[in-house]
């Protein structure tokens, strides 16, 4: 959204060397930005000061304290507007008093503080009709409307940008008719209207080109970007980002700056490349911080919390989102509050707290249709669809889901009809119907084409190979199944920090599952422990479990020791917070995660120094899936190694011994096998209680007794097991042997 300044001053015309420089520091404000026009409106101000002119010492105070604002100093910019209108209204200039009154307004529209800037803007447009005087009226007017697009009534900012647009092409006023422009451009950018929006976006640059105004220009093609990246149109987003970035970096525009990098971070998250993405995000929300942008900054933080949700941090995400939607409401931001009740939801969801994720995503979804936010609403409802799948409740995600895609296919934005498709097939393959999800699933895959979307292109590839399965298609579901893993693979292989390729894996792990359950069901068992292997593909977080290596120096061992005690320590506290039945604290939360992330990081640090001195050392801790002759032949003749993957309904379970291969599918459902290891874990806490023999002995006929019946174990005195999920907390040791 684009402000108005209010040109022209209530000065005589003068040949003085204060209004030269006046019109100079205007002049270069005006096209490079606030940061170089500074200084010669101070020189200015001395001048006016010292020729005790104080009509031009009140004009030049107040466009300092414009500058500030822009370099986004908001207390120094409030003294020095205050100073200013205190002076104009000793000297009864009332035309200044109301250009003062329009620059304290949008001082607070920066600063979120909604209800004061209205109060601003309703005086400044009253002065301006009083006066007669159509530019300051519709500055006022253009600037009142920012405040109403924040509290999400489009239909009334709309409406008064429109009589803005009247007031400056009949006084012929073009830098404000493009800042208004763009502003009405911005609304429909909201409402998810792309088209519409880079028309009025077009017409803006133009005339900003035409009056070579660096700032305008920047503001212009970096909302320009943000259309071509809602309608996926990748290359155009990032050339007009770069361009909009180095414009704003010319004029010192910091938060424009941190605007565009946020806007970058956003296309490098969608089409994967995450590590990418989260560093520009961390320096714009940086900036953002650093300057009080209260709006801005409840968008980055959403935006972190989903990247982090996508990567599997869950108690990072959650600390974002607390944050986000705590200042959302504290500033009354209507759109940063359905949008973090939203993420929230979905945080649930992946929680499987499904009553909670429902209670969000249903209040996001009011919120989004309120303030006609179709982009949200749509993604609100795609993710209700699937949290009523969770809770069975088939007739009522297969009626949302249905209305979902009709009103997704409205919009311009591919994705959002991708994905309502993905809902849509899910819920209808659990109907029974696999040729009709079959069908949604290949639509929505067509659909997103070249978008370079491949978190939704590899849930769409994954149902494609459900529906291909059901329908008894093996060969063509094998081949879906691989894409899959091939779309989920690639992002992985670009992540820079370690700890997320671990967390990346979490919600995706039954692609892997189905792929290996059928490969296992078409005697290929070689190649589904393959994949099995792939899914715990090894990455340092595996190697915290492992003893240094011999070849380290006693220092280089001590201080491997010292991380890797840190990191599990931190990763249990952090554990605990989360998975804790009753609420979790923010407070604890944020302190593990963030001192995790900085051990994590030295870790990497210290592997990366390690690696650059000792080559050898690093290929042997280099990716690798051992396939099964490979563990075989370090197993043995008492040994065995059992192997789990657990799936959303059944337990792959592969059994390694020296001389042969066997594997079983056991009918046993996530849900289930993780609440009886909870139980097992809660009843072992507790004092002079033998309870817990009786989940044990459940596990124990789940997950060991039907190995011992076939005689897979027999004569095993070393035993290896490798355990997924849930697995990780069971204490295997407290499980009874028939």
């Amino acid at each position: 959204m684009a402000l108005i300044l209010v040109p022209g001053s209530s000065l005589a015309v003068q040949s003085s060397p204060a209004d030269e420089l006046l019109a100079q520091a205007r002049e270069l404000y005006t096209q490079d930005g606030p940061a170089p026009a500074l200084p010669v409106y101070e020189r200015a101000l001395s001048h006016y000061r010292a020729d005790e002119n104080r009509l031009g010492e009140a004009i030049t105070l107040g466009l300092i304290g414009n500058c500030y604002k822009r370099l986004g100093d908001y207390g120094r910019s409030g003294e020095l507007l205050e100073q200013a209108l205190a002076m104009k209204r000793e000297l009864g200039d009332r035309l200044e008093e109301g250009k003062t009154l329009s620059h304290l307004g949008l001082l607070s529209w920066e600063k979120a503080d909604y209800q004061e800037a209205i109060q601003y803007f309703e005086e400044a447009i009253a002065i301006g009709k009083d006066l007669g005087d159509a530019r300051l009226e519709g500055s006022a007017l253009n600037n009142l409307s920012l405040v109403y697009d924040e509290l999400g009534d489009y239909e009334r900012s709309l409406q008064q940008y429109a009589e803005v647009l009247e007031l400056y092409r009949r006084t012929d006023f073009p830098r404000g008719e493009s800042d208004t422009l763009g502003n009405i451009g911005g609304v429909y950018l909201l409402l998810g209207r792309y088209r519409e929006a880079m028309g009025y976006y077009e017409q803006a640059l133009a005339i900003s080109e035409r009056l070579e105004s660096k700032p305008s220009m920047s503001q212009d093609l970096g909302n320009l970007a943000l259309c071509h990246l809602g309608l996926g149109e990748i290359p155009e987003a990032i050339e007009r980002f770069d361009l909009a970035l180095s414009l704003a970096r010319q004029a010192g525009l910091d938060k424009e700056t941190a605007v565009w990098l946020k806007g970058k971070g956003d296309l490098y998250h969608d089409i994967g490349r995450h590590s990418e993405g989260l560093e520009l995000y961390r320096q714009a929300l940086a900036a953002y911080e650093a300057e009080g942008s209260k709006r801005e900054l409840v968008e980055a933080l959403n935006e972190l919390a989903t990247v982090h949700l996508r990567l599997g941090d869950l108690a990072a995400a959650e600390e974002y989102q607390g944050r986000a939607l705590e200042l959302a409401r504290s500033i009354g931001f209507t759109r940063g509050v359905a949008a973090s009740l939203a993420s929230l939801g979905e945080l649930e969801w992946r929680r499987d707290r499904l009553e909670k994720a429902e209670r969000f995503l249903r209040e996001a979804l009011d919120s989004a249709l309120e303030i006609e936010d179709s982009n949200l609403a749509s993604s609100c409802r795609t993710q209700l669809v699937l949290t009523l799948r969770d809770q069975e409740r088939l007739e009522d995600a297969l009626a949302l889901a249905k209305s979902g895609v009709e009103i997704a296919r409205g919009l311009e934005s591919k994705l959002h009809a991708a994905e309502a498709l993905y809902a849509l097939g899910n819920v209808e393959l659990l109907t029974g119907k696999p040729e009709l999800a079959l069908g949604h699933f290949r639509e929505g895959s067509g659909l997103l084409g070249d978008l370079g979307e491949p978190e939704i292109a590899w849930q769409l590839a994954h149902g494609q190979g459900r529906a291909l399965e059901g329908l008894g298609r093996d060969d063509e579901a094998i081949a879906a199944y691989k894409e899959a893993v091939r779309l989920i693979e690639t992002v992985r292989e670009r992540l820079r920090e370690e700890r997320f390729r671990s967390g990346y894996l979490e919600d995706k792990h039954q692609v892997y599952v189905d792929l290996s359950r059928l490969l296992l069901r078409l005697d290929r068992p070689e190649e589904a422990f393959s994949y099995a292997e792939r899914l715990r593909a090894r990455s340092y977080l595996d190697l915290l479990a492992t003893a240094p290596s011999p070849r380290l120096t006693e220092s280089q061992k001590r201080r491997e020791m010292e991380l890797r005690q840190r990191i599990r320590g931190l990763q249990q506290n952090l554990r605990g917070e989360t998975d804790s039945e009753f609420e979790p604290r923010r407070r604890a939360i944020a302190a593990f995660a963030a001192e995790l992330e900085q051990a994590e990081r030295e870790y990497e640090d210290f592997l990366t120094d390690l690696r650059s001195v000792d080559p050898d050392l690093a290929a042997s801790w280099s990716l690798s899936v051992p396939d099964v002759a490979t563990v075989q032949e370090a197993l043995s003749k008492s040994a065995a190694l059992v192997e789990f993957v657990v799936g959303r309904d059944q337990l792959l379970v592969f059994v390694l011994r020296t001389e042969h291969f066997d594997t079983l599918v056991v009918p046993l459902a996530q849900r289930d096998l993780r609440s009886k290891v909870e139980l097992t874990r809660q009843l072992i806490q507790q004092r002079n209680n033998s309870d817990w023999r009786f989940p044990a002995a459940s596990l124990a006929r789940s997950l060991i007794e039907p190995l011992e019946s076939r005689g897979w174990l027999e004569g095993v005195q070393d035993l290896y097991l490798v355990p997924h999920g849930s697995l990780h907390y069971l204490p295997f040791a407290v499980l009874p042997r028939g």
